[in-house]
């Protein structure tokens, strides 16, 4: 399956099954056992990592902790309080797996294997990766999750970068609750001689969700501040400090357009990353830990954290349910490109 430096090829990587897809450009690795996490994103021609990807020192950690690699993807995304939420008149009871915040945390996808559907060289220069998770009454979170559906996640590379197309269905015979995001990683520094201090961030953000020191909605939605609002304007200084914050997603102009989603700039070499994304993912959590660990998340969301229990915000925590067969799907695209 190549077509001369383009290809896709399945072997071992660190020690794991993988897919690597392979374009004049880019490089990436996917690793469909293990959540179908994209690891590794490559610009082979400017010599940038995109994401944050494990190295061998690191696979322990990965394999413990999934989410802070890659581009987790997460179904249902973030923090659910007590694991436990009504829909369509129907109590769900999720696990309570961070006990800090006495929630569920980060949902059934991104830590168990997906399946290849497909694999495809594309004309010239583009490949495809198709994998599939599937939910029904044998696999072991169905007590918690009684639906049977499908979750189709399609990654494309080309001269374009990485296009990222989610497709979930709806095969049981009640109405379905979805939620929808992604845990993504990236390094930062991400060119080999760049530095925190010259990198800068913007973002499409509109307003901030309350958070309680547990990291849990409070069900308030705030203003940006003056700090805030730079993510709009000329951009946030990526200095090694902490980075928390959860907000509604806004388009704002880039390059002379309405652009949805955010930007990393190197402003010492010159470059950025572009990561952008479709208006249903209407939310975002951006965090980096203590600012020291080398990377950024920002996090696009289909819905607010606890987003089944803001009765008071029901309109805007984005939570939203798909009839039996029903698809409901979207798409977001990571590229890097010179700054003019």
């Amino acid at each position: 399956m190549s077509n001369k430096t383009v290809s896709v090829s399945t072997g071992k990587w660190r020690g794991l099954e993988a897919i690597t897809l392979t374009t004049h450009k880019y490089e990436a690795v996917l690793l469909p056992k293990h959540g179908s996490n994209m690891v590794r994103l490559y610009d082979k021609e400017n010599n940038l990592d995109i994401l944050r990807t494990p190295s061998e020192q690191e696979m322990d950690e990965f394999l413990e902790r999934p989410q802070v690699f890659g581009i987790p993807i997460l179904f249902f995304p973030n923090r659910i309080k007590d694991g436990v939420f009504t829909y369509d008149d129907r109590k769900y009871s999720f696990e309570v797996n961070d006990f800090e915040s006495h929630s569920h945390l980060h949902g059934f996808a991104h830590n168990r294997p997906w399946q290849v559907a497909r694999t495809e060289v594309c004309g010239y220069d583009a490949v495809v990766v198709e994998t599939v998770f599937i939910g029904n009454s044998v696999v072991d979170f169905y007590k918690s999750f009684p639906h049977e559906f499908e979750i189709r996640s399609i990654f494309k590379l080309s001269p374009e970068g990485l296009s990222h197309e989610i497709k979930v269905t709806n095969l049981s015979s009640q109405n379905m609750p979805v939620a929808i995001g992604f845990h993504t990683v990236l390094s930062v520094p991400f060119h080999p001689s760049g530095e925190p201090d010259s990198i800068v961030m913007k973002m499409g953000i509109g307003k901030r969700w309350k958070l309680s020191d547990v990291f849990m909605n409070t069900d308030e939605l705030i203003q940006l501040d003056h700090q805030e609002q730079m993510f709009l304007d000329d951009g946030i200084q990526l200095s090694e400090k902490p980075i928390v914050g959860h907000y509604t997603a806004n388009a704002f102009t880039y390059k002379g357009r309405e652009y949805h989603g955010m930007v990393l700039e190197d402003q010492k070499n010159n470059v950025r990353i572009c990561y952008e994304t479709g208006k249903q993912y209407g939310h975002w959590v951006v965090w980096n830990d203590d600012g020291k660990k080398g990377f950024i998340c920002p996090e696009p969301q289909t819905c607010a954290i606890n987003a089944p229990n803001l009765q008071n915000r029901k309109n805007e925590s984005g939570f939203f349910g798909i009839a039996p067969d029903e698809t409901w799907s979207e798409i977001t695209k990571i590229y890097s490109e010179p700054i003019a």
